[in-house]
């Protein structure tokens, strides 16, 4: 996993007890890949299209699998170690507009070793769209066997606020709000529950999550239609542009629509493309993504990683005809 060239070594040291595992994932591993928010819409399962909709929206990573209660292989800060942490003295005391979480850590086993405390703050659950759980800080500390650290956090509105598009502004929304010191995201520790005053009023408990996120354990797949009912608006579609609006982030492809000069270079495009990766077969995806690159990739993007093949003069020309 990322280890590099001495990931070897590495691995020798760890597995003897020569060095203590201290790392933790900054990021959720799935027990399978139908269990990821987008896996409708990305990869070989979505169509091959032009628009390219982010449909689970700000519950990515962590915040999709705690907020819908997926079940995972190894959840976000997780992380193991050969001797054992014990968490202690939860305090959370509301200083100058700002709170302040703090307790202790001690090291119970016979070998030195590193935890990285994560602090969580699990939302108030109101009647808007946000993740159940977010992480907001985290601290990695060294410790002796039998040895103790105390550590602390400084949290303010902003770790309890949401993006209001009325306002341009983030804003802060009233309720209790838990606060957790754990391991992981699903190795809580400590927490305490706090009152936040906010410009937002909490408008009324969830009883349920809305019907178009499952919440259950299932793939995540809302449809457009579900999409369009949680923002309260039509989501903007990509639309060809028309003579008169070609610039150069646009692509051959688009050009070859409207203009002869447009299919002369894309044809010339296509063989360039397969010239470039002779004796392999046309489905082979290296091949496949270097022809895609060039023929549906932004026109400047072609030119900066052509190495000077192409001429930025050619890509305007082309723009400049195709605009008449």
């Amino acid at each position: 996993y990322l280890g590099g060239e001495a990931v070897a070594e590495a691995a020798v040291d760890l597995l003897l007890g020569k060095v203590n595992p201290c790392g933790k994932l900054a990021e959720t591993w799935p027990l399978r890949v139908e269990d990821t928010p987008c896996y409708e819409q990305f990869g070989y399962r979505a169509p091959l299209v032009q628009d390219v909709e982010y449909r689970e929206s700000i519950y990515v990573g962590y915040r999709y699998y705690e907020t819908f209660r997926v079940p995972v292989r190894y959840e976000f800060g997780y992380g193991l170690s050969y001797t054992t942490f014990l968490y202690e003295n939860l305090r959370v005391i509301r200083e100058k507009g700002k709170w302040v979480a703090s307790c202790s850590v001690s090291n119970r086993g016979k070998m030195a070793g590193k935890e990285t405390v994560q602090l969580y703050v699990k939302n108030s659950q109101g009647d808007m769209i946000r993740p159940a759980i977010e992480l907001r800080g985290f601290q990695k500390i060294f410790l002796e066997p039998g040895e103790t650290k105390e550590i602390s956090f400084t949290l303010t509105e902003r770790d309890f606020s949401v993006f209001d598009t009325e306002q341009n502004a983030f804003v802060c929304v009233e309720g209790e709000y838990d606060i957790c010191m754990g391991a992981s995201v699903r190795d809580i520790r400590l927490g305490e529950t706090i009152r936040v005053e906010g410009q937002i009023p909490m408008r009324g408990q969830k009883e349920k999550l809305p019907s178009y996120f499952p919440g259950s354990g299932e793939p995540f797949a809302p449809t457009r239609e579900d999409f369009v009912a949680l923002y309260g608006r039509e989501l903007s579609h990509f639309t060809n542009p028309q003579r008169g609006s070609f610039t150069m982030k646009n692509s051959l492809r688009q050009l070859a629509q409207v203009s002869t000069e447009g299919k002369v270079a894309l044809w010339i495009a296509e063989r360039v493309g397969r010239l470039m990766t002779l004796g392999k077969p046309k489905n082979d995806p290296e091949v496949m993504m270097m022809i895609e690159g060039i023929c549906d990739g932004n026109m400047d993007s072609v030119v900066n990683q052509s190495n000077g093949l192409v001429k930025y003069r050619w890509m305007k020309q082309l723009i400049e005809k195709a605009n008449r």
